[in-house]
């Protein structure tokens, strides 16, 4: 099955070829490592692996399968769009069609063109400023209002929702450029490596523990993979 979906993947150029036949060798080779791994431990542990990233590769070809179901609206949109660059309601979709794919930016600018279309709809109005506030909370550094529980942009002296005052410590910070960092998700990857490493030298003989630490190279390399796809 992994096979069929990664096939799929490179059939609607969703990864390259070279992606493809990487992804398929990390599968069978964990696949293969199920059966080859001696002792229960590393072959459950293999296989964990394994099971993991089937479910993960499941849920992105969902994904995918809406993000091609919201290619086509966009598709259709800027069709309508160039038979009537003043079409408000083909400009809108297009803009919630963006947004739905994930991209804000390309959203923001598509509805405020729309706006500058029609200007007085107060509802995309609002939608507007929900989608620039979002940008601002993705770009920027946080704090939550002990008040409400918002998050609001660092450096705002006021809650955006209840307007108390917002207070600020030094140990918040720190912890603000920590969050920063763990923020990207390439950060825990090389970390949960080690870590798995680590117990798995202690804990298995030698030959188990080398064959383990290759298996969980491979999937930590397939997870990048289809890491740096699902950003795409």
């Amino acid at each position: 099955m992994v096979f069929f979906i990664v096939v799929e993947w490179w059939t609607h150029g969703l990864v390259s070829g070279t992606e493809a036949v990487v992804l398929t060798a990390i599968f069978g080779g964990l696949a293969v490592g199920v059966f080859a791994a001696q002792g229960f431990w590393v072959r459950t542990a293999v296989l964990a692996i394994f099971l993991a990233l089937c479910v993960w590769m499941i849920q992105k070809h969902l994904k995918d399968s809406a993000k091609r179901y919201y290619l086509d609206k966009i598709r259709v949109y800027e069709a309508a769009i160039q038979s009537d660059p003043r079409n408000f309601a083909a400009r809108s979709g297009l803009a919630s069609a963006y947004y739905a794919l994930g991209n804000l930016d390309t959203a923001i600018a598509a509805l405020e063109v729309a706006l500058s279309i029609s200007p007085n709809l107060i509802k995309e109005q609002k939608l507007l400023n929900q989608w620039q506030r979002e940008r601002d909370l993705r770009d920027n550094p946080t704090i939550v209002c002990r008040i409400c529980h918002t998050r609001n942009v660092w450096g705002e002296t006021v809650c955006y929702i209840c307007r108390q005052p917002i207070v600020y410590s030094d140990r918040l910070s720190w912890i603000n450029r920590l969050a920063a960092v763990l923020h990207h998700p390439y950060v825990y990857l090389p970390i949960l490596v080690v870590l798995i490493s680590t117990a798995a030298l202690f804990l298995l003989p030698m030959r188990q523990a080398i064959v383990f630490i290759i298996c969980c190279m491979l999937a930590a390399l397939g997870w990048a993979i289809l890491l740096s796809e699902s950003k795409k």
